[in-house]
This record gives C-alpha cells, structure tokens and sequence, in this order.
C-alpha cells in the first residue's frame, strides 16, 4: 500500500483468459483526412480516433476486456472517399481480481528485466519500471 497526495494506492492485479481464436473487425469511416495526416499518418490524431474507436467496437462485439497483440491496417477505397481500418488480435478477459502480492511485483520485475533496454531507462543503472516492494 502507498499513500500518495490524493489518498492511499493499493495495488491490484488480475489474471487473463486469452481465447485461441483469432479475431478481426473492420470500421469504415468518411475519409476526412488533412493533408497533415496524409503526410505524418503516425502522428495523426485522426487516424488514431479512428483506430481507437476500431478497436473499442472490436471489444464489445468480442465482448472482451483487451485485444492481446492487436494489429492494425488502415486502407482506403479505389476513390479515396472512405477509409477502412481493421483491428485483429486474440481477445482476453480480465479475471481473479485481488490485491497485488510480493510474488505478483516479482513477476513484473522479471517481465521487465527481461524487456528492459538501456535507451528505456531513464539512467542506464535504474530500472524502467519501479516497484513498491525491493529486491
């Protein structure tokens, strides 16, 4: 438990179903696109709203908590006025929710132990992610 200055911060963590069927939803939108999304379509807030609501229909229609490894393709029709993004990845339900333990923080340090790069760190001798409990 951690007490920050808006309260107390109690730490829950909660295990994943993963489904073995891969799913795929596609949204059509106008194309409304600015040059500037055309242009830099990775910063496009555009293209992203897009991809964001693609991805909260994939999860009501998949009736699921998150997409585990989600993909995205964004296309457009042969006249350009429409633009189709699909979203496909395994979805996955939370469950078992409960208060995080020792051993829970044990298995995120060795999560990003093992992920862990120096150009993610703030400081090459620090861990990227830090954790109430230490080693």
């Amino acid at each position: 438990m951690e007490v920050d200055g808006s309260g107390i911060v109690t730490p829950i963590a909660a295990d994943i179903k993963v489904e073995a069927t891969h799913y795929v939803w596609s949204e059509t939108f106008d194309n409304e696109l600015e040059e500037k999304d055309v242009n830099n379509p990775k910063n496009s807030t555009a293209i992203q709203s897009m991809k964001d609501y693609t991805m909260a229909k994939a999860l009501k229609q998949s009736n699921s908590d998150l997409l585990v490894a989600p993909l995205y393709s964004v296309s457009t029709s042969a006249d350009l006025r429409k633009i189709t993004v699909t979203v496909t990845g395994y979805p996955a339900t939370y469950y078992n929710f409960r208060t995080a333990t020792e051993a829970d923080f044990n298995l995120l340090r060795k999560m990003a132990d093992s992920h862990n790069k120096p150009a993610c760190k703030e400081k090459a001798d620090e861990p990227a992610i830090k954790l109430p409990f230490g080693k």
